[in-house]
């Protein structure tokens, strides 16, 4: 069934926390109770091979992913990646709206999405790297539930133009972006160099047809400014919820995260962030720190409610 009704999203959000609590356990504990979960992608890390399977999900649904894969890994032993992220989908994406998933990697959110908007609603992913985004096609396929579900092979920019993007292959493919690795302190050596497409969210908007945008996740590797001038049109006529990584990467020529920020409360947006599991407001930081990215939500001061955890 799909999330149709607040208590089938107050279920998956229960059952959220619960996995969230397993995976902070501590090492000892997860590796005496989930042994073959703690070894089998050390051990394909180890002999450098990968491995597709189907994964479930916190909401009671399958993936594929491919060990070892850091993002696959994650959602292979514990049913969830980046828990801010699903606590604020969860909270703020309902049954109808439309969902743009800009940097959707394997599509883990725009499934989680594609549950939450239902039958009636919609979802538009963007996926630049042409190996990642047949993984993303091939779930949508599979598993998606909401069946009215755009893909887009292209990443999202400021401008439509070409770009050489990074591919550190299938262990590393997160991090695939044109400005570099972020992966500090573990230098990760390139694979493949590739050229994409970049587009303007407004312009593949309107080529979808898409008249209304509720709910924008954005995580793309450091390029989140320009996906923001890209899609300027949508958050003017729309005042869509924004979900935004924020993290400070000593990238040339990347904007600071908190000018990020203040360009979008400057056009009347407030942020919010997750601590200790509950949604609260977000105080600016002048530093975001490169180890410890995070993910706000930017809620539009008029005509839309303060957020409180459940």
């Amino acid at each position: 069934m799909y999330a149709n009704n607040i208590n089938d999203t107050v279920e998956a959000e229960k059952k959220l926390h619960y996995f969230i609590k397993k995976a902070n356990r501590s090492v000892l504990t997860r590796t005496i109770l989930s042994p073959r979960k703690m070894f089998m992608p050390k051990l394909l890390n180890i002999k450098k091979k990968a491995g597709e399977l189907k994964a479930k999900t916190f909401w009671g649904d399958e993936m594929w992913v491919v060990l070892p894969e850091e993002v696959s890994t994650r959602i292979w032993r514990w049913q969830y990646f980046e828990e801010d992220v699903c606590i604020f989908m969860l909270n703020f994406l309902k049954k109808g709206m439309t969902f743009v998933d800009v940097g959707a990697h394997f599509g883990f959110f725009t499934l989680l999405g594609g549950y939450l908007v239902g039958s009636n609603g919609q979802v538009l992913s963007f996926e630049p790297t042409p190996r990642t985004y047949l993984n993303l096609k091939k779930n949508v396929v599979d598993f998606s539930r909401c069946k009215n579900v755009a893909l887009s092979n292209c990443a999202a920019g400021s401008t439509e133009s070409i770009a050489t993007f990074y591919d550190y292959g299938i262990f590393n493919c997160g991090y695939n972006s044109s400005n570099g690795a972020r992966k500090k302190g573990r230098p990760i050596e390139v694979e493949e160099e590739f050229t994409v497409k970049i587009r303007k969210v407004d312009d593949v908007l309107k080529e979808k047809n898409v008249k209304k945008v509720d709910f924008i996740k954005i995580d793309a590797e450091s390029s989140e400014s320009d996906v923001l001038k890209g899609a300027q049109e949508t958050l003017i006529r729309d005042k869509p919820f924004v979900l935004l990584e924020v993290g400070d990467y000593e990238i040339s020529g990347v904007t600071k995260s908190r000018d990020v920020i203040i360009s979008i409360q400057e056009m009347d947006y407030t942020a919010y962030e997750v601590s200790n599991g509950k949604i609260v407001p977000h105080t600016i930081k002048e530093q975001y720190e490169p180890d410890k990215p995070g993910n706000l939500l930017f809620i539009p001061k008029k005509n839309k409610p303060a957020p409180s955890a459940r």
